[in-house]
Protein backbone atom coordinates (compact mmCIF):
# COMPACT_ATOMS: atom_id res chain seq x y z
CA UNK A 1 0.00 0.00 0.00
CA UNK A 2 1.09 3.28 -1.01
CA UNK A 3 1.26 6.13 2.20
CA UNK A 4 -0.60 8.35 0.35
CA UNK A 5 -4.03 6.03 0.53
CA UNK A 6 -3.79 5.93 4.37
CA UNK A 7 -5.81 8.67 6.63
CA UNK A 8 -3.26 7.61 9.51
CA UNK A 9 -0.09 8.21 8.52
CA UNK A 10 1.30 8.09 12.30
CA UNK A 11 3.73 5.65 13.02
CA UNK A 12 2.02 2.54 14.04
CA UNK A 13 -1.13 3.20 12.69
CA UNK A 14 -3.15 0.52 10.63
CA UNK A 15 -4.07 2.31 7.98
CA UNK A 16 -0.41 1.67 6.87
CA UNK A 17 -0.69 -2.22 6.86
CA UNK A 18 -1.64 -3.41 10.12
CA UNK A 19 -0.84 -4.94 13.65
CA UNK A 20 -0.90 -7.54 15.70
CA UNK A 21 -2.33 -7.87 19.59
CA UNK A 22 -2.51 -10.60 21.74
CA UNK A 23 -4.51 -11.00 24.95
CA UNK A 24 -5.12 -14.22 27.50
CA UNK A 25 -7.88 -15.30 25.71
CA UNK A 26 -10.63 -15.43 22.68
CA UNK A 27 -12.95 -12.74 25.00
CA UNK A 28 -10.35 -10.57 25.43
CA UNK A 29 -9.08 -10.47 21.33
CA UNK A 30 -13.20 -10.41 20.66
CA UNK A 31 -13.66 -7.12 23.00
CA UNK A 32 -11.26 -5.05 21.96
CA UNK A 33 -11.68 -5.69 18.34
CA UNK A 34 -15.20 -4.99 18.86
CA UNK A 35 -14.56 -2.17 20.98
CA UNK A 36 -12.05 -0.55 18.10
CA UNK A 37 -15.10 -1.22 15.19
CA UNK A 38 -17.20 0.81 17.21
CA UNK A 39 -15.05 3.52 18.02
CA UNK A 40 -14.24 3.33 14.08
CA UNK A 41 -17.73 3.81 13.50
CA UNK A 42 -18.90 6.89 16.24
CA UNK A 43 -16.08 8.65 14.00
CA UNK A 44 -17.50 7.51 10.71
CA UNK A 45 -13.86 6.12 9.33
CA UNK A 46 -14.41 6.26 5.53
CA UNK A 47 -11.67 3.09 5.58
CA UNK A 48 -11.86 1.73 9.15
CA UNK A 49 -10.01 -1.55 9.04
CA UNK A 50 -10.18 -5.52 9.18
CA UNK A 51 -10.42 -7.09 12.55
CA UNK A 52 -9.62 -11.20 12.83
CA UNK A 53 -9.67 -12.85 15.90
CA UNK A 54 -7.59 -16.26 16.29
CA UNK A 55 -7.81 -17.43 19.96
CA UNK A 56 -6.51 -14.30 22.31
CA UNK A 57 -4.91 -12.96 18.69
CA UNK A 58 -6.44 -10.02 17.15
CA UNK A 59 -4.81 -9.06 13.39
CA UNK A 60 -5.79 -5.81 12.05
CA UNK A 61 -5.69 -4.85 8.74
CA UNK A 62 -6.31 -1.80 6.84
CA UNK A 63 -8.88 -1.54 4.92
CA UNK A 64 -7.24 0.36 2.06
CA UNK A 65 -6.44 -3.49 1.29
CA UNK A 66 -9.44 -5.05 -0.93
CA UNK A 67 -10.97 -7.72 1.14
CA UNK A 68 -9.61 -10.53 -1.28
CA UNK A 69 -6.09 -9.52 -0.09
CA UNK A 70 -7.19 -8.93 3.58
CA UNK A 71 -8.33 -12.71 3.62
CA UNK A 72 -5.04 -14.07 2.75
CA UNK A 73 -3.73 -12.16 6.09
CA UNK A 74 -6.56 -13.89 8.03
CA UNK A 75 -5.56 -17.65 6.50
CA UNK A 76 -1.98 -16.89 7.08
CA UNK A 77 -3.04 -16.07 11.07
CA UNK A 78 -5.20 -19.24 11.00
CA UNK A 79 -2.37 -21.37 9.95
CA UNK A 80 -0.24 -20.16 12.24
CA UNK A 81 -2.52 -20.64 15.08
CA UNK A 82 -4.11 -23.49 14.07
CA UNK A 83 -7.67 -22.19 15.44
CA UNK A 84 -9.24 -20.39 12.43
CA UNK A 85 -9.78 -16.96 12.14
CA UNK A 86 -12.90 -15.21 12.87
CA UNK A 87 -14.10 -11.34 11.04
CA UNK A 88 -15.27 -9.28 13.85
CA UNK A 89 -17.52 -6.81 12.50
CA UNK A 90 -19.59 -3.64 14.27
Amino acid sequence: MKAGQAQDTSKGAVDLGGGVEVFPDTAGATARAKYIQAALTSVQMLEGEYDYISGGVLLRVSAVLSPSKATVYSVQLAKLTGLGATLVTK
